[in-house]
């Protein structure tokens, strides 16, 4: 689950430099995500996000002192912003875990790619944002995709993981919007630090009840883990600095075939079809999504005169 940066500054134009580094994004994001399908088989979810969040605070603090603002410039403007974005970040990132205990990880991540059909759903409710009978149209068959991918049983309903994963991508895409909300005041440093407090916050509650020793080689992975994080997000920082998002943003899906070959890797079985043939509809639809709001958003800007 690859988060983008809204609100950067200091942005250009460079569509090849851009999609290398969000191409280098996905990559990490997708050896963190591998690195989660194993942790999760050996230690407790809420204590690896505990010591993940501990370590990826430890790399941001590292960049709040370059930047020379000190603990000043983690004050936050919306405060309560900032504590819903983490509180929902929490639901997505346990749900996803969870389900990753079950479910092959290219299978998660096929139907995570429903996130961008959910924020687009959400900005209508929350955003008042207008959407056309065009998107409404790829939400619908992009769900449809979801559906094909889950395979519904004969009871009507998908199995419980794959819901879960549902839910993740669902709350993913809620975090995101507030996100939207939030760059207007907040800095990404800003949203990112306090973000991982968050989830230290509330995953080290819950781990009196939780914790197990673990052997050094499963301290490895969750640092490993929190290094994989880190660097996805610089690198998806800077390709949404070097180029449009509509640019970049394809490129996100080629994370299914990371997580297909680390899957395979990790022991999980080749997809069955109906995983390709939903990951490609979902897929299709989240691209349509893109390219239209890319060219509703240039017909909305006025032409300049010389």
């Amino acid at each position: 689950m690859s988060p983008s940066s809204p609100g950067l500054t200091g942005i250009s134009d460079h569509p090849v430099r851009g999609i290398a580094y969000a191409m280098l994004g996905i990559v990490f994001y997708s050896l963190l995500d591998g690195t989660a399908k194993w942790l999760v088989t050996v230690a407790p979810i809420l204590q690896i996000v505990a010591i993940r969040s501990v370590f990826v605070l430890l790399l941001l603090g590292g960049q709040v002192a370059q930047s020379g603002g000190g603990l000043a410039s983690l004050r936050p403007v919306r405060p309560w912003g900032l504590l819903a974005r983490i509180g929902l970040s929490f639901v997505a990132l346990i749900s996803f875990f969870e389900a990753l205990r079950h479910l092959p990880l290219a299978t998660c991540i096929a139907i995570s790619f429903a996130a961008p059909l959910f924020m687009t759903l959400a900005s209508v409710v929350l955003l008042g944002e207008r959407v056309g009978r065009h998107r409404w149209a790829a939400i619908v068959v992009g769900f449809l995709g979801v559906l094909v991918i889950t395979r519904p049983d004969s009871g009507g309903l998908a199995s419980w993981p794959a819901l879960l994963t549902i839910l993740s991508s669902l709350f993913f895409a809620l975090s995101q919007i507030t996100t939207r909300w939030l760059a207007v005041t907040e800095t990404d440093l800003r949203i990112l630090f306090h973000q991982n407090l968050g989830l230290l916050v509330l995953s080290t509650c819950a781990l009196p009840f939780v914790w197990q020793p673990l052997d050094w080689s499963t301290y490895a992975g969750i640092v490993t883990m929190a290094g994989f994080l880190f660097l996805g997000q610089m690198f998806t920082v800077k390709a949404f600095r070097a180029a449009p998002i509509g640019a970049v943003a394809p490129f996100q899906y080629t994370e299914l075939i990371w997580a297909t070959l680390i899957g395979y890797a990790l022991g999980d079985d080749w997809p069955h079809s109906h995983v390709w043939i939903g990951a490609a509809i979902v897929i299709g639809c989240g691209l349509y999504v893109i390219w239209r709001e890319q060219r509703i958003r240039k017909a909305a800007i006025p032409l300049s005169h010389p």
